[in-house]
């Protein structure tokens, strides 16, 4: 008897593989009432698991991240860094979204 050694999937291809098959269920029961109701339970189940496993791993991570600079005055350093990065990130998509609309109220007026 010969043994033949398979060769694993991928995960590029396990991923491709599961976005197709997910959107071919989601097509074919879209709009069903029947398959909502018995799928709400198992979709609230699976977000309270992701609740459940996300919060603490972003709880140790902080806790971790501080813990291991050395002297509050570097960590006052590093929140002042992280402010500053995170006020131009949050300030940069408004300044690109009032780009777009003067650029489109240059063409529709």
């Amino acid at each position: 008897m010969t043994t033949t050694k398979r060769k694993p999937i991928g995960l590029a291809w396990q991923i491709l593989i599961g976005l197709i098959l997910g959107i071919t269920v989601g097509g074919v029961f879209y709009g069903n009432p029947h398959v909502a109701e018995w799928l709400k339970p198992i979709g609230d189940i699976f977000i309270r698991m992701m609740k459940m496993i996300v919060v603490p791993i972003v709880f140790t991570t902080i806790v971790l991240g501080v813990s291991s600079v050395g002297s509050p005055k570097s960590l006052g350093r590093l929140g002042v860094n992280d402010l500053e990065i995170f006020g131009a990130r949050a300030k940069k998509p408004r300044v690109h979204e009032g780009s777009l609309s003067l650029r489109a109220t240059r063409v529709w007026h």
